[in-house]
């Protein structure tokens, strides 16, 4: 079998090696719809007449189990039938092929014809998974290029007998680099973790995309940009819930006061720094940093991940401990309150005309109170950080504003007056956020 198998090699071997000096440098690529050219149909067939049977050139690998299924296949249909040309192309050499067929006797003395060491063949059919497979129909031209699963006893028939195949032709990504960076577009990510340095030319800010209703939200996405350490930290932190660290919640331990903090927050450190300008340091200290998920996860478990990734990227250690600071206790009185079922759908909505809350905890509703009715954007809450006594009531609420928005304190205490829930301040223990710069 060696014998035979080592003419049929040299015999192919020269032919394209004599029609590769007629082609210019860069061989061309052969695709589906492409006529072959005749000299190199003529390697393919051992009849004189080259258009008397269609050709399926089939690249393959001793190491390849699809492969060997797909041979003993190929060999079985040329031992029923002549009315089609087989080469079984390998890029590995004639010693390793022989082992092989040592090893699988019932090829050895099948009817393949095996091309080994190939370098020229792969030029024209280039690929880069395997099982490979060319069908050439009678006329030279190329009718499919399939993996493996397309190649059956059913498909093989027909193609010799001429019917068009229902098949989906292969196609490699060729340009696939694993050593590479890789990259795809925004639409094919099915998640994604992005992290990089400031982007000049946008602002800073946060960006949270809920989906659902008041305290029944999942997260999506959180996307933080030109922002510092310090506030994507307390984003993950407090679960997006307010702009930034009040009373003292979340506290950070660092050498470094500028790899969290603005210039403006630590003016001693900066001054004292190697920085020459404020824009030295952003572009530093200010970073881009999104979270992604398939589909909307709860809020809880989507911060979690959000805060163990800012951990690893950013080499600090997080711990909560309890410590007694002044809290807002949210009670209830004695006024009975008909609780909703809290299976039920929720909803909430704040305007100057009025405030309905359909099923919410009281928490959040106080929680988002607190946040939402300021005079400016950005002044820090009236109330300190909440505790709920009242065993996690939900509630529902209807107050009508008749001049407008009233302040956030007239607002409790109508809620007081109507439904005998109340806000007291006192000293209590609150579960407080440690961040620890690593070195």
């Amino acid at each position: 079998m060696r014998a035979t198998i080592s003419i049929a090699i040299l015999f192919l071997l020269l032919s394209f090696d004599n029609f590769a000096l007629s082609q210019t440098a860069e061989a061309q690529e052969f695709k589906v719809g492409d006529k072959i050219p005749e000299q190199i149909m003529k390697t393919f067939s051992k009849d004189t007449e080259t258009s008397s049977k269609p050709t399926i050139i089939n690249f393959w690998a001793t190491w390849c189990v699809p492969c060997i299924k797909e041979l003993k296949l190929l060999d079985s249909v040329l031992n029923e039938t002549d009315g089609i040309n087989v080469l079984s192309v390998t890029y590995e050499n004639d010693v390793t092929v022989e082992s092989f067929l040592e090893r699988n006797k019932e090829l050895k003395s099948g009817r393949l014809t095996i091309l080994t060491s190939d370098t020229l063949l792969k030029t024209y059919f280039p690929h880069r998974l395997i099982p490979h497979n060319i069908w050439i129909d009678t006329e030279g031209t190329v009718k499919y290029i399939t993996g493996g699963e397309e190649m059956s006893k059913e498909n093989i028939l027909s193609f010799i007998n001429g019917k068009q195949l229902n098949i989906k032709n292969k196609e490699d990504n060729r340009k696939f680099n694993p050593f590479e960076p890789f990259h795809l577009s925004d639409s094919e990510f099915v998640y994604r973790s992005i992290l990089t340095k400031r982007i000049d030319g946008i602002p800073s800010g946060n960006a949270i995309y809920p989906v659902g209703h008041a305290d029944k939200q999942k997260i999506l996405r959180v996307f933080s940009f030109n922002s510092i350490l310090n506030n994507i930290l307390w984003t993950a932190v407090n679960k997006g819930r307010s702009l930034g660290n009040y009373y003292n919640t979340m506290r950070i331990e660092t050498t470094d006061s500028l790899r969290f903090f603005t210039p403006n927050q630590a003016p001693q450190t900066f001054e004292k720094s190697n920085y020459t300008s404020r824009n030295e340091w952003r572009a530093e200290h200010t970073h881009c940093y999104e979270l992604r998920f398939p589909e909307p996860i709860n809020d809880t478990l989507f911060y979690s991940y959000m805060l163990d990734d800012l951990k690893r990227n950013f080499n600090i250690a997080v711990e909560v401990v309890e410590d007694s600071i002044m809290c807002s206790i949210i009670t209830v009185g004695e006024k009975p309150i008909a609780e909703p079922n809290e299976n039920d759908s929720t909803f909430l909505r704040l305007s100057k005309d009025g405030l309905v809350a359909e099923n919410v905890s009281v928490l959040y509703l106080f929680e988002y109170l607190n946040e939402k009715v300021k005079k400016e954007l950005n002044d820090i809450p009236v109330d300190p950080p909440f505790i709920d006594k009242t065993g996690g009531m939900r509630i529902s609420v209807k107050l009508d504003f008749e001049q407008g928005m009233p302040s956030y304190e007239r607002i409790k205490g109508l809620i007081q007056e109507k439904y005998g829930i109340r806000v007291i301040h006192q000293m209590d223990k609150y579960k407080i956020t440690i961040v620890k710069g690593m070195s």
